[in-house]
């Protein structure tokens, strides 16, 4: 059976802002153990061009020794300027994130994507992620 991919954001998704410090956002260890089970995870994010570590090592010092075995099972991805590069076009995906670029919605809107898009703003609104 083959899962559905899903691309993730860490600042502004996982992590956002609590009391106007970065947090881990509300939810997240339990949203990661649902997608790590249920899709095939990347990570689409400045933290991450091409090594998974980069990432796991922005998330660290916010998960529990639990949340952060999670993070093993979300693959790497390299992008140069739109994460939309990355995104594919003949499968169905879902791609959280909090601010994509202009650009970037609109490559969506030309290619009938952007309800693959999951706006989740943690930095804004904390339960967005919940």
């Amino acid at each position: 059976m083959s899962l559905t991919n899903l691309y993730l954001d860490i600042d502004g998704v996982l992590l956002g802002k609590h009391a106007g410090h970065i947090a881990l956002a509300k939810g997240a260890e339990e949203f990661l153990d649902f997608v790590v089970t249920h899709f095939d995870c990347y990570w689409l994010t400045t933290h991450c061009q091409g090594d998974a570590e980069t990432a796991k090592a922005r998330l660290k010092p916010y998960l529990g020794a639990t949340a952060y075995r999670l993070l093993a099972g979300i693959k790497p991805t390299r992008f140069n300027v739109l994460k939309t590069d990355v995104l594919p076009r003949d499968k169905p995906f879902f791609w959280v994130e909090d601010r994509p670029m202009a650009s970037e919605v609109l490559f969506l809107k030309e290619n009938d994507l952007l309800r693959s898009w999951l706006k989740v703003d943690t930095y804004k609104n904390e339960d967005d992620l919940v």
